[in-house]
């Protein structure tokens, strides 16, 4: 099964990231609209993947390695005081609070904690988070009929599967089905006329425009997150050209 693709909101802060998304986004696609739209999402997505494996990948090491990178540059600095010591320090010191952000807003996505605001220094809450949900979501054991605590994946899946066929049991050839009139009949509520024509009539491009961009970028999923959280933080919508 292929890993689910998710978008980090970090990437957005990379210099490169609004020329990737110019890139996938200005490609030449053939197909409906819609389409047209998915296949440079696509596009965008092997994009955005190469970005993250260039230069977030193993994000924690690359912090810890760039702190001691720091560490020697100012201690240069201060035994050599010279004009490009000062300017290597200030540049890996730059690096530096970039993946230190990074790696904090990763861990905060990943948590799907919402209510800390970025940039407290938070990222051991965070990760802390990230296992504990993890521990919370791990079915560890469960009871079978007997009484008896199974551990095993296939004790618990078979302990699980006679659950439900008990819960939900056979098909009854004694119920009779209701009829399509009795089922009307039960509906009292219908839509007036012309509800029924406004349900069906075209959805216009600032509706589809308000429905992407209104999604919530810390829950929407894969690339659709790169919608809302795109346009929120470069006030840019991408027309379909």
């Amino acid at each position: 099964m292929p890993k689910l693709f998710k978008f980090f909101k970090f990437w957005i802060k990379h210099p490169r990231f609004m020329d990737l998304v110019k890139e996938a986004w200005m490609t030449q696609v053939e197909g409906s609209p819609l389409i047209r739209v998915c296949r440079k999402l696509k596009l965008l997505k092997g994009l955005l993947k190469k970005l993250n494996r260039d230069d977030f990948s193993d994000i924690s090491e690359r912090v810890r390695m760039k702190e001691s990178e720091l560490v020697t540059a100012q201690a240069e600095a201060l035994n050599h005081p010279t004009t490009s010591a000062f300017e290597e320090e200030i540049r890996i010191s730059k690096e530096a609070r970039v993946l230190r952000e990074a790696e904090e807003s990763f861990f905060r996505q990943k948590s799907r904690e919402i209510w800390l605001k970025e940039g407290d220094s938070n990222t051991p809450y965070f990760h802390n988070s990230v296992k504990s949900r993890q521990k919370r979501n791990m079915i560890r054991s469960l009871i079978n009929e007997n009484g008896q605590r199974v551990t095993d994946n296939d004790g618990m899946a078979g302990i699980a599967e006679r659950f439900y066929r008990e819960l939900l049991g056979k098909c009854d050839p004694e119920v009779i089905p209701p009829e399509v009139d009795q089922i009307k009949s039960i509906l009292l509520k219908k839509l007036m006329p012309e509800q029924s024509v406004e349900l069906c009539s075209h959805v216009t491009a600032e509706e589809v425009k308000t429905t992407l961009f209104g999604f919530d970028g810390e829950k929407a999923l894969g690339l659709m997150a790169f919608l809302p959280v795109s346009s929120k933080q470069h006030g840019m919508l991408l027309e379909e050209r």
